[in-house]
């Protein structure tokens, strides 16, 4: 920290986006996936404009990082989305479903094996009426019972690790998140 600890000086406590990106010499759009994905940690105030603010701290630890692991911040090996015709879609190729899978289940262990609508809800972001229309549509298995549907978690996997489950036109915070998370953790665990 004794490379950067003039910024200490410079810079208060918390500096915004624009003042990050002015100091680690990287573009807006840059930043803004830095800050989404989590590879810099930053409060979101919930306000439409200026809403991060990062600790100078973090700031520093990232510039020092960046330069022992230069790939782990790249840009081009952390898309955050992939532009195509038909709208945004999520930056996950179909040879990496198996490895999204097994991502999604460490962070399905807290949930139980038989899931109810409100607890597919609940992970994935989605309300029960967008579940019960994959469910009816036929893209989501379930195991009837009585008026409710139980969706195991094989079944979910199964779903949210495919083509059906990662190009759903509207995506969920709660569903990005879960996703950023699964291409931080790719990267960090890269061989």
């Amino acid at each position: 920290m004794s490379e950067y600890k003039y910024l200490l000086k410079l810079y208060p406590e918390y500096v915004s986006k624009e003042d990050f990106r002015i100091i680690a010499h990287i573009s807006k759009q840059t930043a803004r996936c830095l800050l989404k994905c989590g590879l810099v940690p930053c409060k979101c105030t919930g306000k439409k404009t200026r809403c991060y603010q990062i600790k100078m701290t973090d700031v520093i630890a990232y510039l020092e990082n960046r330069e022992q692991a230069p790939a782990l911040y790249s840009p081009a090996n952390y898309p955050l989305f992939k532009q195509y015709s038909s709208g945004m879609r999520l930056a996950v190729d179909e040879k990496e479903y198996k490895q999204l899978r097994e991502y999604l289940a460490a962070t399905l262990v807290d949930y139980p094996d038989a899931m109810l609508l409100e607890d597919v809800a609940k992970y994935t972001g989605y309300r029960s009426c967008s579940i019960c229309t994959w469910v009816n549509n036929g893209k989501l298995k379930h195991i009837p019972y009585g008026s409710s549907k139980i969706i195991p978690k094989e079944y979910l996997l199964d779903f949210l690790a495919s083509k059906d489950g990662l190009n759903r036109k509207n995506k969920t915070t709660v569903f990005n998140d879960l996703i950023n998370g699964f291409l931080t953790w790719k990267l960090q665990h890269r061989k």
